[in-house]
């Protein structure tokens, strides 16, 4: 086997070719079943058979230069007509070489159809990716290591206070982090790189045009493929109105806790203004069959029988039925009929208007209804 033939086989990645005075002399390799062809059938026909017919032109003058040396073409990229008719994309290194003691053409065919569907692939999958980093309304940016800006996303872009990312790529991330906050970006950065994240870090930055606003910044390192840093990829959020909507909830917090507080204040002040009022107060109840009763605004009312006072007072403190019978030793039958017996003589309908209108009148006062926290 010649020394250029050994080459080319050396150099096969895919089907491998020689070619002579414009003939196929050796057409093999172990990817010709997948293009369609078998070695047995090229065996001296025209190398531009295996080519599509419109190019046949173009592929022997470029033939015939390379075999005069007034050409250096070392790769090619064109299309393969297969036996189906079908065509795909290949990629032919060819050289000059000799064959037999003639002048020859040695090359390799390269299938490029994978490479070009992974290449579609990426490019499609890269054009999602940037729009969906376009879409995303926090700040994204790529940071090396000695933190100078490679790439952001318009919402950081806007973040810095420029129009055209071209104006901040390069520029040091630290231009638009305050002083007195830089000492802190640098530990979080350290904290980065040896946690794998940064958790999240509340910092006040400043735009192109000297505003500040507070923010939080979330990264990550980015790797190359042996697994060392090479930079930074960080989200920023504004958080400036988050943080002015807090303030605002702590204020109205505070300002509701002390009006509480006077209305509690007020209403135990209120209470005992009553009982003191109630406590210099004269009016009783005057039990008895034999007395003619109470006037009480204007109205006269029978009055109650020492077991029907009782009662009204048990049901003013909140009892039940059930509890003023137990406390009295009384059937709830027997405490219905006493309290139907209030009302009739109270000219009232219920429990609640009984025992309102006996506060109102000093009947009976707040101390019958338990004590007051």
């Amino acid at each position: 086997m010649p020394g250029d033939f050994r080459r080319l086989v050396a150099e096969m990645r895919d089907a491998y070719f020689l070619i002579q005075d414009a003939s196929i002399m050796v057409l093999s390799g172990s990817e010709l079943t997948k293009l369609g062809y078998e070695e047995k059938d090229f065996a001296g026909i025209p190398f531009t058979q295996i080519f599509p017919p419109e190019l046949n032109k173009e592929l022997l003058e470029k033939y015939d230069s390379l075999l005069a040396g007034n050409m250096t073409l070392d790769r090619l990229h064109t299309d393969l007509a297969l036996e189906d008719g079908a065509r795909i994309p290949v990629e032919v290194s060819i050289w000059p070489t000799w064959y037999q003691g003639k002048p020859a053409v040695a090359g390799i065919v390269l299938d490029m159809s994978s490479r070009l569907a992974t290449e579609q692939a990426l490019r499609e999958s890269e054009e999602k990716l940037r729009v969906m980093l376009e879409s995303i309304s926090e700040g994204i940016a790529v940071i090396d290591l000695e933190s100078n800006i490679q790439d952001m996303n318009p919402a950081m872009l806007s973040l810095y206070g420029y129009d055209h990312r071209e104006e901040v790529l390069g520029m040091s991330a630290f231009e638009f982090i305050p002083p007195e906050y830089r000492e802190a970006a640098v530990a979080n950065q350290r904290k980065t790189l040896r946690d794998g994240y940064s958790g999240n870090l509340e910092i006040m930055l400043v735009n192109r045009n000297g505003k500040r606003y507070e923010a939080e910044i979330s990264a990550a390192p980015l790797r190359d493929k042996a697994g060392e840093p090479v930079g930074f990829i960080a989200i920023t959020r504004n958080i400036t109105e988050r943080k002015r909507q807090e303030a605002e909830n702590l204020r109205l917090q505070a300002t509701l806790r002390f009006y509480s507080s006077q209305v509690v204040k007020a209403s135990k002040e209120l209470v005992q203004a009553i009982r003191g009022i109630d406590s210099q107060s004269s009016h009783n109840i005057v039990v008895g069959r034999g007395l003619s009763g109470l006037e009480s605004s204007g109205e006269e009312v029978e009055l109650l029988t020492p077991r029907e006072i009782q009662v009204l007072r048990l049901a003013a403190r909140g009892l039940s039925n059930k509890d003023i019978g137990s406390e009295l030793g009384i059937t709830v039958r027997t405490v219905k009929g006493h309290l139907l017996n209030i009302y009739t003589k109270m000219k009232v309908k219920s429990r609640t208007e009984s025992v309102a209108r006996a506060l109102k009148e000093g009947w009976i006062t707040l101390d019958d209804m338990g004590p007051v926290n």
